[in-house]
Parts: structure tokens; sequence; C-alpha cells
């Protein structure tokens, strides 16, 4: 348990610092796995409650369109306490 939250984590300060770098990004989760180059497959359960996560915090908002594709960015309202969570304040 404690690994996949330590996973978790990393995958999630991954996610954000992409975002950080890129505020004006916002991608779906076929894209955010390319630009992550991990490994980690879209129809991976992980990226996706990662993502869940980090919308449920604030950090990253979740966008759906009409198409019904979803896509996911940074919470600019948030970005300095983003930040500070990634060390770079």
């Amino acid at each position: 348990m404690e690994r996949d939250d330590a996973t978790h984590l990393r995958l999630a300060n991954k996610i954000l610092a992409y975002f950080d770098d890129h505020p004006d990004a916002q991608d779906a989760p076929e894209g955010i796995e390319w630009w992550l180059e991990n490994g980690v497959k879209s129809f991976d359960p992980e990226l996706r409650q990662v993502l869940q996560a980090l919308v449920r915090e604030g950090l990253v908002l979740k966008h759906e369109g009409p198409d019904g594709r979803v896509s996911y960015r940074l919470n600019q309202g948030r970005r300095g306490e983003i930040r500070v969570r990634l060390g770079r304040a």
C-alpha cells in the first residue's frame, strides 16, 4: 500500500511539474501519457486515479468537451501552492 502511495505521489508530482513548466497546457490522458514518457498507459487505472485525485485536490481542472472527450489543465489559481509542493517556490 505504501509503495502505491509513493508511486502515486511521484506520478502526481510529474504531472504537476509538467503543468507548472507549461502552464497553458491542456491535454487528454493519452497526451499526458505521451509527455510523461514513463510507460504509463492512459488506460492504466493508476494514471486515471492520480488525475482524479489531483482534480479532487483542486490542483488540476477537468474539462469535458461536447464530444465527451476529457482533458486536464493546471488550476492557475493554485499555482503558488503547486510550486511549494514541488519545492520550486
